[in-house]
């Protein structure tokens, strides 16, 4: 005669499962693609237009030809349909912009900052993410809209918000003094 083996779940058997789930869920929630003072994805500040392509997996990225440049010789670089732009100045990336596309009006939801905020997050999500490091000023040009900013050590880059009726409707990381442009390259 066999004796079936029984499995006595303990409260303590039963909180660690809980947990390793919560884990696990969290995880499969974070953002593919985190937007950082220091890049998106395989696209860090600093590359050139032609090692971004390469990062990208050899993606077009144009420019628009109805631009001026700058003095600083500054250019927008965007993937078609992307919700992405790509600031370049000097021939390097110094700012990356996250949007809704003019084709659809939606962002993937896939890309966040790292803190796991994004198109569409409250300003009260900003304030849970970021708190007493966020600063908030107006919108230039939305009088129902504010500018959410957080700096990296030493001020001298980090990630803008913008929201309009208290919803982030697009951020943007990098160095200054191109993270603060607020009209593209100007």
């Amino acid at each position: 005669m066999t004796m079936a083996k029984t499995t006595r779940w303990t409260g303590r058997t039963a909180l660690g499962a809980t947990a390793a789930l919560v884990l696990a869920l969290a995880a499969s929630a974070a953002p593919r693609e985190a937007l950082t003072s220091q890049g998106l994805g395989p696209v860090k500040v600093g590359m050139t237009l032609a090692e971004a392509q390469a990062a990208l997996g050899g993606a077009k990225l144009t420019t628009a030809d109805n631009e001026p440049e700058n003095p600083q010789g500054c250019k927008i670089a965007r993937r078609l349909g992307a919700a992405v732009s790509y600031m370049i100045e000097k021939n390097r990336i110094v700012r990356i912009d996250v949007f809704p596309t003019p084709e659809t009006g939606r962002v993937p939801p896939d890309v966040r900052a790292a803190a796991g905020v994004g198109v569409g997050s409250t300003e009260a999500d900003l304030r849970r993410a970021y708190g007493r490091a966020l600063k908030s000023s107006p919108h230039p040009y939305d009088e129902n809209g504010r500018y959410f900013r957080v700096n990296d050590a030493g001020g001298r880059s980090g990630l803008i918000f913008e929201t309009s009726h208290g919803r982030v409707t697009s951020f943007r990381a990098g160095r200054e003094p191109a993270l603060s442009y607020i009209e593209g390259c100007s």
